[in-house]
Formats: C-alpha cells, structure tokens, sequence
C-alpha cells in the first residue's frame, strides 16, 4: 500500500474520481487554506522514486527554466494533457527550457502496480519522448508541490532560472506565460500577480462552496 507521510495533517491524497474515492471539491475542502508554496516561492527539491524516463534530476540547476507538470494516469484526460506537453516540449524545444512529467498521484494499491500503470500510459501518449518522466508513490512530492501549493492534479508549475516558482497554473496557460519568463517580462508583473491572485480565490471558493 501507499505510504503515508508522517504529518500532523491528514493525509491527502489526490484521489482519481472513481467509486469511494473524494471529489476534487472535497480534496480541497480538506487542504490547507493558507498556501505555502505560491509564485515567487522558493521551488522544493524534486523528490521521485524513480525515473521512468530521461537522467535522473534531484534538482534544479541554477540559469535554467524547467516546466513541471503534474499527473495521474487515473484520469480520462491524462492521455491528451501529455500530447499537449510534448507539443509544448517542441514549440519550445530550441530555448533550452526543460520539460519535467510527475506522476505522484496514482490510485493503485502498490508502488509496482502504479509504476506500471504510468508507464504503459506514458509508451501510449509519449512514445520516444525525450521528456523526463518522474514517478513517486510515498507522497513526498505530493505534499511538497501540490498540497503545499493547495493544487490539484493536474497542475503545471514553472521554475525560473533563479530557482523559484514563477506560474502555479493549468497546462493550457503555460503557451502564453512561459516566453515572458524566458525574457524576464512575466514575474513582478500586474498579470503575474492577477494570475497568482485568480488561482488562490479560486482554491478559496471551491472550498467555500463545499463548506457551505
């Protein structure tokens, strides 16, 4: 079974929406209302179990950009979200940024079965990718990005070259506000701190919702 992590909060796993298992809204409800990990937050440590594609990384070196996106095989459109950030991968292949996969969230009963379950859908979506793929079934990298950034799967981060968080978003956004990283126009901006504001009343208001 899945290990828990030793923490005075619940533990929070961001269940697939399957029988028995906690809606999203309710994943939410349950998170931590003040975020510790927001935009200009200091990236933690990339803390896998293994990676099932490309060197390992454990972290990330300074004067590069990495894009992090965050998923689970166990939902219907994992498939089409990987396409896209390989298609995201080669619009943006000749800038140097790094693209980063991270299953940390599957619904599995072991480590091996989830391990499988993310490699057969990565041969299906990701054939010959030279994308990074992580995989970690102990929570660590759940609790240190998405819990900590109150995220749900999926979510896509962007690490800037000075080694902090510069988007928390969905993977859609990321065509627009990953060149203005690149050029250094995006962090400090009025539509970085609007996007990072949008996010965190989002996350609040889902939570509000279920509440009451």
């Amino acid at each position: 079974m899945r290990r828990v992590s030793k923490s005075k909060q619940p533990d929070l796993k961001l269940h697939a929406l399957i029988p028995g298992a906690r809606s999203v809204g309710q994943q939410l409800v349950e998170m931590k209302m003040s975020s510790s990990l927001n935009s200009d937050s200091p990236a933690p440590s990339i803390k896998v179990q293994e990676w099932l594609r490309g060197d390992p990384l454990s972290n990330f070196q300074l004067g590069n950009i990495y894009v992090l996106k965050f998923f689970s095989t166990t939902r219907s459109y994992c498939g089409p979200e990987l396409s896209d950030l390989a298609k995201l991968y080669q619009k943006f292949s000749d800038t140097g940024v790094e693209f980063i996969g991270i299953a940390a969230s599957e619904e599995a009963a072991t480590a091996d079965e989830a391990r499988a379950q993310v490699d057969a859908t990565i041969t299906k979506s990701l054939p010959n990718t030279n994308i990074r793929i992580g995989f970690d079934h102990s929570g660590e990298m759940e609790e240190d990005w998405l819990k900590a950034s109150r995220s749900p799967v999926p979510n896509t981060f962007i690490v800037d070259r000075d080694g902090s968080i510069a988007f928390i978003g969905d993977l859609v956004m990321v065509k627009d506000v990953l060149p203005k990283v690149i050029d250094g126009s995006w962090r400090g901006s009025a539509e970085a701190k609007n996007a990072e504001k949008e996010r965190i009343a989002e996350a609040e208001a889902n939570n509000t919702q279920i509440v009451s």
